[in-house]
């Protein structure tokens, strides 16, 4: 792995970040989070985007889509049109880890629903940008999920914490273009805690570069059904109805007036 190109992915999360100081460090590329469901905007990207840049690094970005049933914002055209409009990298991934399956039911998810919500925020993207998203995934949320064949049209950006990246389906002849090696066990000069990536080339940046066949070997066997922890997210919190207002009865409050007085 030595001969791997590194890189870490960042979002407001790390907050203060001296780009200068981490390219001087080794790292080639940063990942920079973009939109998150219809949240809104990673409050850190733009100027994050600025500074990477100035600091000679490559800057690929990545959103975070809540894939739920609905209507408006929640549908997966809204959400690939509202991330491509405030995305300002070509290099961009589509995070694919939420919601897990213990949430499902409160959000009234299934794994074929979201499977295609997905392909269908994939495609609406593809076809803004001109080009394919990469999708980021961890083994156990791609399992559970049971992605469908369709997804092996995006190249692969695997969360995998062992020595050797697993490979889910569909992507087990494919193989990975960016392996997320660790889940905050990096640490930026200034000592917090990040998230590490390798990739074998910087063909995603300069597509005039060949793409790397050297493989490093992948892990074919199912590993630990944990997943690793998941990025920070803030999910999408159901309409809160406002309290109801009792209704007004004229009578009484005549009353409560001549009570009151009643009292002096």
């Amino acid at each position: 792995m030595s001969d791997l190109i590194k890189g870490l992915d960042v979002s407001i999360v790390q907050n203060a970040m001296d780009f200068t100081a981490v390219k001087n460090t080794g790292i080639q590329f940063v990942i920079l989070r973009c939109y998150v469901g219809n949240n809104g905007l990673d409050a850190d990207y733009n100027k994050y985007v600025q500074e990477a840049t100035d600091a000679g690094l490559y800057v690929g970005s990545y959103n975070f889509p809540f894939p739920l049933p609905g209507t408006g914002t929640r549908t997966p055209q809204w959400q690939a049109e509202t991330h491509f409009a405030a995305t300002k990298t070509s290099v961009v991934a589509c995070d694919a880890e939420w919601p897990t399956s213990d949430q499902w039911a409160k959000w009234g998810c299934s794994a074929s629903q979201i499977n295609d919500w997905f392909l269908a925020y994939l495609e609406r993207y593809a076809q803004l940008a001109g080009k394919n998203p990469l999708v980021y995934t961890y083994p156990n949320f791609a399992e559970t999920v049971n992605f469908s064949p369709e997804w092996g049209n995006y190249d692969l950006w695997i969360a995998s914490y062992q020595a050797t990246p697993y490979i889910p389906k569909p992507w087990i002849n494919k193989g990975w273009r960016l392996w997320q090696t660790t889940g905050g066990g990096g640490k930026l000069p200034n000592g917090a805690p990040v998230d590490t990536d390798v990739a074998r080339d910087l063909s995603l940046w300069v597509p005039s570069l060949p793409v790397s066949t050297s493989t490093p070997a992948v892990v074919v066997a199912p590993p630990s059904p944990v997943a690793p922890p998941p990025a920070p997210v803030v999910a999408p919190s159901p309409p809160v109805p406002a309290p109801p207002v009792p209704a007004v009865n004229p009578l009484s409050n005549i009353l409560s007036v001549f009570l009151g007085w009643f009292k002096r």
